[in-house]
């Protein structure tokens, strides 16, 4: 029950521009924990990123993606680098790349009725 509650408070957080709510309904308690196991380094990244400040992290999809949102482009290079020393101190190859939201949905042709 507690992760269908999530999917109201990410519209919600979306629809506002919410970030910090944004970062708490991503929140997966069901899935995550058995996947976080699965990624060697993922605990102590998750751990160090939550306590420089991120808004989230978590797992993109079954994995191998990992992510952490922040406010701040600056944040987001902070993250980015305690993510690659992270996996890098567990011996997980990857590359990552910090990026930001696009400006949302938009009409792009007419109506059909």
């Amino acid at each position: 029950m507690q992760q269908a509650s999530r999917l109201g408070l990410l519209v919600h957080a979306l629809h506002c521009g919410d970030l910090s709510l944004l970062g708490e309904a991503i929140v997966d308690e069901l899935v995550e924990p058995c996947r976080a196991r699965l990624i060697p380094g993922y605990l102590d990244a998750k751990a160090a990123c939550c306590e420089a400040g991120a808004l989230a992290c978590s797992i993109s999809g079954s994995g191998p993606t990992t992510f952490a949102l922040a406010g701040s482009r600056g944040r987001a290079e902070a993250m980015l680098a305690i993510l690659e020393e992270c996996f890098t101190l567990a011996g997980v190859p990857g590359n990552g790349l910090v990026d930001q939201v696009g400006p949302g949905a938009r009409v792009v042709s007419t109506l059909l009725h």
